[in-house]
């Protein structure tokens, strides 16, 4: 039984480059879907009749931004509706790939800069 080094030593790489793009694509999800439900409260306030019991002025619309905001971040990071983490599986499965082929590719030209490299997609 053989074993490929190019296998063997691909492993660390991997870890080590995706690291931090897994880290930033973490947050980046949570920042889509606490955008997405930050829109989500603002189209339900809306959608509600306004009242004259409170006078409507800017101070008040600024206020219920910015607590609507604080909403979608709290449940953006509890998860809450998913929708990062349905992102984050979806978005780093494919990064993972990309980086093992990026890393084959990378490695065949190293053991044989003469072998061909091109129409190889990663």
């Amino acid at each position: 039984m053989s074993i490929d080094l190019r296998t063997a030593i691909q492993g660390p790489k991997v870890a080590q480059e995706l690291g931090p793009k897994l880290e930033k694509l973490k947050a980046s999800s949570r920042e889509i879907e606490a955008m997405f439900l930050k829109d989500l409260l603002g189209a339900m306030r809306r959608a509600i009749p306004k009242s004259d019991l409170v006078e409507a002025t800017a101070g008040r619309e600024v206020y219920e931004d910015l607590y609507d905001q604080a909403l979608a971040d709290g449940a953006s990071k509890g998860g809450l509706l998913g929708i990062g983490d349905l992102l984050y599986k979806q978005f780093s499965h494919r990064l993972l790939k990309e980086t093992q082929a990026r890393l084959q590719i990378e490695a065949r030209r190293i053991s044989d800069p003469a072998a061909p490299t091109q129409g190889i997609q990663p």
